[in-house]
């Protein structure tokens, strides 16, 4: 049974109590359950709510909706992407390049290496995530708990409606010609997993380099141009990883077509790789941890 209280004193309305009622009433009878309420009705204070029961994490498909959280609840542990925190040890860098780079690589008791700083915000955040409910990001939630068990046994995600297309992103790529290459010719998925395969060794060279320059610059603006290049790295790699996974488990979910588009203001040719539907690698790796999902949208 819920308490009908988000921890700010704030009286619930009508609508509230209604849903967490329903959802009282229907728990134990299926492991989705879906709460559609207009724009306004406080779905926020219901998620809260839910977490407070049974620290629950909290997933929102944006940053700027996160924060939202944080500001009404500003208590609550948050985790988003590691470019979004600033580094406490380097000024003007963010958590991911310093640890991309290995700018704060340092030798541990044990002997192991770890390339965050002592202080770093962004590891606080993490290591916060694993005890306690949080509020995330899809991205998020799906990176930094891969082989981890989040705690809890509820996920409550609001706004669900933007969260296929958020997470059907992390199985899509573009490609471009100037970077990568691109295949002469696709017939069948095979030549696309092949051309996947060749590409991997000279990307993780060319973001060794990168980790190389990054360690010897003192430029700031050298920092912020190489840092930007090894999250495009980091980024390319992962929806590599995710793609071959999907097209493996379902070769027909997948769409490949030549292309041009603009590529830092100049027309590239490129390769684009969609999936379909949302892969169900990708889908087992969100929901598959959680006994209870709570979707929740005024459009879903």
């Amino acid at each position: 049974k819920f308490n009908l209280s988000d921890g700010t004193g704030r009286a619930p309305r009508p609508v509230q109590v209604a849903a967490l009622e329903w959802l009282e009433q229907n728990w134990d009878k299926t492991r989705f359950k879906i709460i559609q309420a207009p724009v306004g009705a406080g779905k926020s204070w219901v998620a809260r709510t839910i977490q407070r029961a049974t620290n629950a994490a909290v997933v929102t498909p944006s940053n700027l909706l996160v924060r939202q959280y944080r500001h009404d609840y500003p208590e609550v542990n948050h985790l988003i992407g590691r470019k979004h925190y600033n580094c406490n040890t380097f000024a003007g860098l963010d958590c991911q390049s310093v640890c991309e780079a290995g700018i704060a690589t340092k030798l541990t008791g044990d002997g192991s290496k770890t390339s965050y700083c002592t202080d770093c915000p962004y590891v606080a955040a993490k290591n916060r995530a694993k005890t306690e409910g949080t509020f995330y990001n899809p991205m998020s939630l799906m990176y930094s708990s891969r082989g981890e068990r989040v705690p809890g046994s509820v996920i409550v995600v609001d706004e669900a409606h933007s969260l296929l297309s958020q997470l059907k992103e992390l199985a899509s790529k573009t490609f471009w010609k100037s970077e990568v290459g691109l295949p002469a010719k696709i017939s069948s998925e095979i030549d696309v997993l092949n051309w996947l395969e060749r590409i991997i060794p000279p990307l993780k060279v060319q973001q060794a380099r990168y980790t190389e320059a990054m360690g010897k610059t003192t430029s700031k603006e050298a920092r912020a141009e190489l840092a930007e290049r090894l999250t495009e790295f980091e980024d390319t790699l992962s929806a590599i990883y995710s793609i071959r996974q999907g097209i493996k488990e379902d070769p027909q979910n997948y769409a490949f077509w030549y292309g041009e588009k603009k590529l830092r203001g100049k027309i590239e040719q490129c390769l684009n790789i969609r999936p379909l539907k949302l892969p169900r690698h990708i889908a087992a790796q969100f929901f598959s941890r959680y006994d209870h999902v709570v979707l929740m949208s005024g459009t879903i």
